[in-house]
């Protein structure tokens, strides 16, 4: 996914890469797949797009009006969207719908993923936000690094890894 709504494809492993008409003119900045079939794509100011045939067509939707960052599936049915200014979504449906989740923190958050119900959100000025309880609650720790983050991994049931600014890497 990329700029003015870009969206390209492999059906070989990576050898060879083709276009798809997404339908919109947004940035887009992060595409995530539950299954060959099903994939949501989210992007500027809101957008989401999803699929249920690979990608051949993609139905657009607006969720909010923030700039989305980044998508991550616990499972086929369980996702998070984060956003700037703590923008968080989430579904319980596979992407059909998607509802607001209380951030801890106002500022852009840039990167989210989970293992099983454990989840981790990385954002500006150092911002990270976990959640035990499936994104249900979400707590931080405060600001642990004055750099911004954009990488999140939830490795386990208790150790996070964040990356971002600085060559920060950082993990519980």
């Amino acid at each position: 996914v990329g700029n003015n709504g870009t969206i390209i494809n492999s059906t070989d492993a990576g050898a060879t890469w083709a276009p798809q008409t997404s339908g919109v003119t947004e940035h887009l900045t992060d595409v995530w797949f539950t299954s060959a079939t099903n994939g949501v794509a989210i992007g500027e100011n809101g957008r989401v797009l999803t699929t249920t045939d690979g990608g051949l067509n993609w139905n657009a939707a607006t969720q909010g009006a923030d700039n989305l960052n980044a998508i991550a599936f616990a499972n086929a049915n369980d996702g998070y969207i984060v956003g700037d200014n703590g923008t968080i979504f989430n579904t319980t449906n596979g992407g059909t719908s998607w509802t607001a989740q209380t951030s801890a923190y106002n500022t852009n958050l840039n990167a989210v993923s989970f293992n099983g119900v454990n989840g981790v959100i990385a954002g500006d000025g150092g911002r990270v936000q976990l959640t035990f309880d499936g994104g249900t609650t979400w707590n931080g720790p405060g600001s642990i690094v004055g750099a911004d983050l954009f990488g999140a991994r939830m490795e386990s049931a208790t150790v996070a890894v964040v990356a971002g600014n600085g060559g920060n890497i950082l993990r519980t």
